[in-house]
């Protein structure tokens, strides 16, 4: 609420955008560890629900959430980091390079 006050991040329809990397850092440090594991916890809940059937499809960011909350769901994290895993091997093997700006196209939720 701090750094929403002081306009160093501001909400978006996505979650929150910051001005610089190191300022996510910063304010991402300084919020408790219980904490930040309850809110990645929540992450994922609320991102399974609104994916629903096509979450392996964005399992690279449920991944990302259910590691951070801990050892909240070892199992559903193990599944979407394979998932995940399988699919970097895939455009691996593709030899695919792109641009960031044209990576969402080859790798959706990474």
């Amino acid at each position: 609420d701090a750094a929403r006050a002081a306009q160093v991040v501001s909400e978006t329809e996505a979650g929150y955008a910051f001005g610089h990397p190191v300022l996510w850092d910063v304010i991402y440090r300084r919020v408790p560890a219980p904490r930040r594991t309850l809110l990645h916890e929540r992450a994922a809940v609320a991102l399974e629900r609104l994916y629903g059937n096509a979450a392996d499809g964005d399992a690279a960011e449920l991944a990302y959430h259910l590691v951070a909350a801990g050892r909240v769901n070892p199992d559903r994290a193990t599944h979407y980091l394979a998932v995940a895993g399988a699919h970097a091997a895939r455009v691996a093997e593709r030899g695919v390079v792109t641009p960031p700006e044209r990576r969402d196209g080859i790798c959706p939720g990474v």
